[in-house]
């Protein structure tokens, strides 16, 4: 059979451009090859940092734009790392410790549209009455680190997060919380008593917690629910937990009506503390990554109810003290009924794992028999962490880290430069960690720590952008910026700048 090809002038224009082509080419033919490998259609880049502790990378990475994000602060990480709180908003300041009222924590909070709160006084709020924010109030930053030498404890009530309770059943969303503490110090005998929570949030999309204290709260340290909306994005880290009746409460998939999950625990201090670090019951992925836990009682996590989420849980020290029970089945638990899929590995427990090795499944038993879990609800490899890749630490360098950088412990100075404070309490716990020391978690004859009461001066921030005046001078020249712009085009405000100088 005759094959007969029919040729158009086109057709002989591009064998024409083919030929020349691979005349020019062949000359340097390795080269082109390796420059069409460098330069593909759509750039596909493999991280190690996903799974800095193997060499595997992990599957099914799914596409994520929210690491070319810019972060809350510099050292922020995970769930709520992106949170932009009160960026480019007013700023209010808090010049008194009452309970509400002109220059109050309280009126800062309820107020609306974007802002940035700043302190101009340090020592104890003590709250008549619950805080309870909703959807207008959200979209801010509370500022502890501007408080002077001692900084700021909130006390007598806890601090809400969404509405449903006294207000509208709404959620509040957007908000970074720094260098706060929050000591309920509320005692009656009876359990469970909402009012004698920490902070509480009953639907919040985008938080970050980030070197804060939770001390004698007397129900939990954090609650967080989604019943008004969303509860998503949220990262605590770089905070002391301690003698509160139960640390962390993350979403109870079964009564909650609006989604939870990508939520960060990390750098954390958990001593003395009973249990829940956190309880997590959620439809998305959680981290618990490079935590530090000693003297714990009952179990740490747990993962409860109808829980389908991934869970890494990665880089742990578990130091086990005078009151945690059994060693071997008092750590983390798995309800019967919840199914999730965890990677764990990599942790330390001074009785079970004092090398760390790859798979330490038998941190997991079953809630109700203590037996361990099944293997099917374990993997081999990582899920990718929650927001920008970064370094995990080993367990050992966690444990160093934490203990020397934790909890409400830095104040900002009028020329830009930090101090460091920890208050009694946390003085105590963190020395107690580091000496082996352990005290009962069920306490409950607290006394708040003394803070020192100290004011700014009326110089101190003159135009009152939240920029003291001498740092604004040494920084621009002089007092002519809002606070608002971003004079060196890297994405913080200049009051970020300023409030940013504690992560230097």
């Amino acid at each position: 059979m005759n094959i007969i090809f029919k040729f158009t002038s086109s057709t002989y224009t591009m064998i024409t451009c083919y030929l020349l082509f691979l005349i020019f080419s062949s000359c340097n033919r390795e080269e082109l090859f390796v420059e069409e490998a460098l330069l593909p259609e759509e750039e596909i880049v493999i991280d190690k940092k996903k799974d800095p502790l193997l060499t595997n990378t992990p599957e099914d990475a799914p596409e994520d734009d929210i690491a070319t994000m810019l972060k809350a602060f510099p050292s922020a990480y995970g769930g709520g790392e992106n949170t932009t709180g009160g960026r480019g908003g007013k700023v209010i300041h808090v010049t008194n410790l009452n309970d509400s009222g002109a220059g109050s924590l309280r009126a800062a909070l309820l107020a609306s549209g974007t802002r940035t709160i700043v302190f101009d006084v340090s020592g104890t709020i003590t709250l008549t009455t619950t805080i309870e924010l909703i959807e207008e109030n959200s979209n801010f930053t509370v500022a502890g680190q501007t408080a002077p030498e001692g900084g700021i404890t909130i006390a007598g009530n806890p601090i809400r997060m969404g509405g449903g309770h006294f207000r509208p059943s709404q959620p509040c969303n957007n908000a970074i919380w720094r260098y706060i503490r929050f000591r309920n110090g509320s005692y009656t005998g009876e359990p469970d008593v909402y009012f004698h929570n920490g902070f509480v949030s009953s639907g919040t999309d985008g938080l970050i917690l980030d070197h804060c204290s939770f001390s004698f709260n007397d129900n939990q340290a954090i609650a967080m629910r989604a019943s008004t909306g969303n509860l998503i994005n949220i990262t605590i880290q770089n905070s002391v937990f301690s003698e509160n009746a139960t640390g962390i409460i993350f979403g109870i998939v079964e009564l909650d009506a609006f989604e939870s999950g990508n939520f960060t625990s990390i750098h954390n201090l958990f001593v003395d503390q009973s249990h829940r670090t956190p309880n997590i019951s959620t439809t998305k992925q959680v981290d618990i990554i490079n935590n530090v836990y000693f003297n714990w009682i009952s179990r740490l996590t747990r993962i409860s109810s109808t829980h389908t989420a991934d869970v890494n849980f990665i880089g742990n020290y578990m130091k086990m003290g005078k009151n945690t029970s059994n060693g071997t089945t008092a750590i983390n638990k798995v309800d019967t009924s919840a199914k999730p899929l965890i990677y764990s590995a990599y942790n330390y427990h001074s009785n079970l794992h004092t090398t760390p090795i790859l798979n330490d499944q038998d941190l997991w038993t079953n809630f109700s028999t203590s037996n361990l879990i099944s293997s099917s609800l374990f993997r081999t490899i990582p899920f990718n962490i929650i927001g920008e890749n970064f370094q995990i630490k080993s367990a050992l360098q966690a444990y160093i880290d934490v203990l020397a950088d934790v909890g409400t412990n830095k104040y900002l100075n009028a020329d830009g430069t930090y101090g460091t404070y920890l208050d009694s309490f946390d003085t105590t716990k963190i020395n107690n960690v580091k000496n082996n020391i352990s005290s009962n978690p069920y306490n409950k004859s607290w006394t708040l720590p003394i803070l020192p009461k100290n004011s700014r001066s009326g110089s101190y921030d003159t135009d009152g952008d939240g920029m003291p005046d001498v740092w604004e001078r040494a920084t621009f020249g002089d007092l002519s910026r809002d606070g608002k712009g971003d004079l060196d085009g890297d994405g913080y405000t200049d009051l970020e700048e300023f409030l940013n100088q504690v992560d230097k």
